[in-house]
């Protein structure tokens, strides 16, 4: 049989069944080998076989795009593509592009996770691959770009970052962080979709307490006001450690059009459980792709 490399990149974090997950920093298997690129680099089947799954799972799931490909007892996934290009019951050969790689799911950067399962085990990727000719986690050579497609929605991608500096009392309850120094309190507010992320910086958090963080998604006037809650975004618990407690969260999202002049709009909140605790820095990127 004839096998191919899935993805070009770096291996950002292996086959472990105790890992340290980096979002929500609670301790379960990881069951595959992730290799980290850009967005809308070409994934590419491993193997020969038939697409079992292709799919976008719930917003509970962070909107995952994942594709399995079965040949036998031998079955490959690649997750948190930003596009899938087969559908189910479509036969592919290795080397076949499956899809683009991207951030969809609970991630903290671009990545394909590939897991290989035989007889419906997970096995490490990479020794089995290494045993069929393949190494994971190879650059291109030095100055040759990674072929992207041209015709991704991700093309008209924007980025934006917005900083708070000022120090915000938590109260203990769900309170709308502000984005900037100015008290601004929307991420974005442009249609489409895209991915949030916010890193903050904590004080006053008692060792093994949290603080609980969540991105939503409202409805409201054009400037903002009268807004209703329409769409909860998970929540990530932020662990304190006694002293300045870091944090972060990785919340996809997608604002429709509103008829009339209402908007949606991208907000984060965020719960104190204990007195005293103080926001005092927050970094939030917003990676948005125009509808």
């Amino acid at each position: 049989m004839t096998y191919s490399n899935p993805a070009p990149g770096r291996i950002s974090s292996r086959y472990d069944l105790a890992r340290l997950h980096p979002v929500t920093g609670e301790v379960r298997p990881h069951e595959g080998t992730d290799v980290a690129g850009p967005t809308g680099t070409p994934v590419l089947a491993v193997h020969d076989g038939v697409v079992t799954r292709s799919e976008t799972l719930s917003p509970t799931y962070g909107r995952l795009q994942r594709v399995y490909v079965s040949d036998g007892s031998l079955e490959t996934r690649y997750l948190h593509l930003s596009r899938r290009d087969v559908v189910v019951g479509q036969r592919v050969s290795a080397g076949d592009r499956l899809g683009l790689m991207g951030t969809s799911g609970f991630v903290t950067g671009p990545h394909l996770h590939l897991e290989i399962r035989v007889g419906g085990r997970a096995i490490d990727p990479e020794p089995w691959l290494a045993a069929r000719g393949i190494t994971l986690g190879v650059d291109p050579a030095p100055g040759t770009p990674i072929p992207l497609p041209t015709d991704l929605p991700e093309d008209a991608m924007r980025r934006t970052t917005h900083t708070r500096t000022k120090a915000l009392a938590l109260p203990l309850a769900w309170k709308t962080l502000p984005v900037n120094d100015k008290g601004h309190v929307s991420a974005c507010t442009t249609v489409g979709r895209g991915t949030l992320v916010a890193d903050l910086t904590l004080t006053g958090v008692p060792r093994g307490r949290e603080v609980q963080v969540r991105a939503i998604v409202v409805e409201s006037d054009p400037d903002g006001k009268n807004a209703k809650i329409v769409h909860r975004g998970s929540i990530v618990e932020i662990i304190g450690t006694g002293g300045s407690t870091f944090g972060q969260i990785v919340a996809p999202f997608e604002l429709a059009k509103i008829v009339g002049r209402r908007e949606r709009r991208v907000r984060i909140q965020a719960l104190a459980l204990d007195k005293g605790i103080r926001l005092v820095h927050l970094t939030t990127t917003v990676d948005h792709i125009p509808a």
